[in-house]
């Protein structure tokens, strides 16, 4: 479950998409893609190995990325400018944001769960990949997490000409700590359900520990061929 490599997640980007494309030529209107990785049983995985997949649905996007979507257009509206830009810019301010690849993203200050790590993408393509392998690699090796979820909110796959409202939507990676494989309690409760999340972790620990681990490893000479 933790020894994916940077090609290992190249290829299941690539192959969902090949899924997907066969999804939608079967289903015309099957359009809004996910993908999904549990990793452990912690996090939900059915499997034991890196369970990796993808769903793509019709007539909306799935729920809570078509409420942030919403969130996003009230937000332009008011302001006058990109919610996700200013997400990425507030962060950067408080020394939260990072480089991964060519990829920009960020440890979230309002978490939903521990290490909440978002990264902006342009699309669902190597460059996506390998900056998923460096966030998840620092997360796993300098950061202590053995079990997580990932998952990539994207506008529609294949847009009508006529939709609205996902032009300043990017691609978006998301990851959360799902905490020790050989917990015996659950990592959430009442009061996540009901009331509001918990997070254990300051986020700027959990960067200091991140950008500890980068240092300490040659990213560059392991991303070489893809960034160069």
């Amino acid at each position: 479950m933790l020894s994916f490599t940077q090609e290992s997640i190249r290829d299941c980007l690539r192959t969902s998409l090949v899924w997907a494309e066969r999804a939608h030529q079967y289903d015309p209107e099957a359009r809004y893609f996910i993908w999904i990785w549990n990793s452990g049983a912690k996090a939900g995985a059915s499997m034991a190995h890196a369970h990796a997949q993808m769903a793509l649905t019709r007539g909306m996007h799935y729920a809570k990325v078509e409420w942030l979507r919403q969130a996003a257009l009230r937000y332009s509206r008011q302001h006058g400018a990109s919610f996700f830009d200013d997400l990425l810019a507030i962060h950067e301010d408080v020394g939260l944001a990072f480089q991964a690849g060519r990829l920009r993203g960020f440890f979230y200050l309002a978490a939903g769960r521990p290490k909440d790590t978002w990264i902006y993408g342009r699309a669902i393509n190597d460059d996506l990949a390998d900056a998923m392998y460096i966030a998840l690699k620092g997360l796993v090796m300098g950061c202590g997490m053995q079990s997580f979820n990932v998952a990539i909110l994207a506008p529609p796959l294949f847009p009508e000409s006529n939709e609205e409202g996902w032009a300043e939507f990017p691609v978006i990676v998301r990851i959360g700590d799902r905490g020790a494989q050989n917990a015996v309690t659950s990592d959430i409760g009442a009061l996540e359900l009901y009331a509001q999340n918990v997070i254990p972790e300051d986020p700027f620990e959990v960067m200091a520990a991140w950008q500890h681990h980068r240092a300490e490893t040659n990213y560059q000479a392991v991303l070489h061929s893809a960034i160069a």
